[in-house]
């Protein structure tokens, strides 16, 4: 779902800011478990790589079971919520499920609480041998403290072949007035008209399947193959990234990147200053067809562009080692990293291209990683309200200190301690609402994690 994955602004957590990549040599995860609707796509995988949470759940319904898509905004980060049945963009009819009745009507039932200038939506596309046959967008205002039964008309001419079905919690097509906290659940979806018995894969949302995923520490992602890999070259684990089908047949890439994820791209990224330097690492790269993968290294001063370099990757059975020189044509203060696992504009790209990285460094700050222990520190509740609980998965540590930043990398919270048990209760009451990044440094042990609070 390209479109709406731009739209999205999706962000995870940066953490390391000692360091100038962050989790470079890729041995600190996040394991995270969520919940997704059979036979839904949805944009919990964003939403948890952002904030640890998922903005797609399941709620008591009409009946049984249905699905509650709500947006956050956090800051100036907005995390809108939708699900769908194809894996490509629905408004440019990419992919969809088999359908061949011909309804007059989409119903259902439906609870929302949308705000003045805020508006859900509902999408319906019909094709036949892969034209789009008819578009229907309903938008869903106000305020509904119940379920509520809806019949929505349907604009199809004729029998089609395909159908595409979209919800999102705010207007993502426009992406404007959108409110947070604006959502939406669905309940009970069915076609109706003369004739028409085929029901809606998934559309009764009683069903939901557990979620496992590895979340690197210090990137944000996009695609559906961002994978922690023990196929590493130095160390325990390595990134691997792996192109996958978007839907219609074509190549949705998957990435990374050390700044964040918006709709223009990557922007920010970590404190850097020098205006020569090499960025080292290794890669493994195993394509399909003509594919190559990339990584781009971009500097910049007061967020205006100010030099960079990239490389494409050929095709390695085994790890390679790269160097990339930087440059900048003026002193940046800012430097983010970007890899893909195909190469845009995706003319060659083959579905299942894999990308493998391992050991990122750059020379002027060149150190053996592995000399440092990194662990994730867990915490919770998440989001969080007056305090939070921190738990390092240690019965006990030593003297230690607690570090906690903003994501403009300002320290908000700092706090020595002589030991520590199994979990500490940190107050966070007065903290303005927004992502935060914890560091708790032991003895050449760090613990990192993140929290939101609302």
């Amino acid at each position: 779902m390209k479109k709406l994955l731009l739209i999205i602004i999706l962000l995870s957590s940066l953490n390391g800011f000692s360091q100038i990549i962050p989790n470079a040599d890729f041995e600190s995860w996040s394991s995270i478990i969520y919940s997704n609707p059979d036979q839904w796509n949805s944009s919990n995988q964003q939403c948890v790589s952002f904030a640890g949470f998922g903005n797609v759940t399941f709620v008591t319904g009409q009946t049984n079971n249905a699905a509650h898509l709500q947006t956050y905004i956090i800051g100036s980060d907005t995390l809108g919520a939708y699900v769908s049945n194809t894996n490509g963009d629905p408004t440019a009819g990419e992919g969809g499920v088999p359908y061949t009745d011909n309804p007059t009507s989409i119903n259902g039932y439906f609870r929302c609480n949308e705000g003045a200038t805020d508006s859900a939506l509902l999408l319906v596309i019909f094709k036949y041998a892969g034209t789009v046959i008819s578009f229907d967008v309903f938008p869903i205002g106000g305020v509904q403290n119940t379920f509520a039964p809806f019949s929505f008309p349907l604009s199809l001419p004729m029998a089609p072949d395909t159908v595409i079905i979209a919800a999102a919690s705010s207007n993502l097509i426009t992406n404007t007035g959108i409110l947070n906290g604006s959502f939406l659940e669905l309940d009970e979806l069915w076609f109706g008209g003369p004739g028409v018995t085929q029901a809606i894969p998934g559309g009764t949302f009683d069903t939901w399947l557990s979620v496992f995923t590895d979340v690197p520490s210090g990137w944000e992602f996009f695609g559906s193959a961002v994978m922690k890999t023990t196929d590493a070259h130095s160390g325990t684990y390595a990134i691997e990234l792996e192109s996958t089908d978007d839907g219609s047949g074509g190549v949705q890439a998957s990435g990374i990147t050390s700044g964040h994820l918006g709709q223009n791209g990557s922007f920010g990224g970590q404190p850097f200053t020098s205006m020569a330097d090499t960025l080292t690492g290794f890669y493994k790269y195993i394509p399909v067809g003509l594919d190559t993968g990339w990584l781009s290294v971009r500097t910049s001063a007061l967020g205006s562009w100010v030099g960079g370099n990239g490389i494409n990757f050929l095709p390695s059975a085994g790890y390679v080692y790269f160097e990339l020189p930087v440059t900048s044509f003026s002193t940046p203060d800012t430097m983010i990293i970007d890899a893909e696992s195909s190469t845009w504009p995706y003319v060659n790209a083959g579905i299942g291209s894999q990308l493998f990285l391992d050991g990122l460094q750059m020379k002027s700050t060149m150190v053996n990683v592995s000399q440092v222990e990194k662990h994730t520190l867990s915490c919770y509740p998440n989001p969080a309200g007056k305090s939070i609980r921190l738990q390092t998965g240690l019965n006990h540590i030593g003297k230690s200190t607690l570090t906690i930043r903003d994501l403009a990398g300002r320290i908000v919270f700092s706090e020595n301690y002589e030991s520590a048990g199994a979990a500490l209760l940190v107050p966070v009451e007065n903290f303005e609402r927004g992502i935060y990044l914890l560091e708790l440094q032991s003895e050449g042990t760090v613990f990192s994690g993140k929290f939101v609070k609302n």
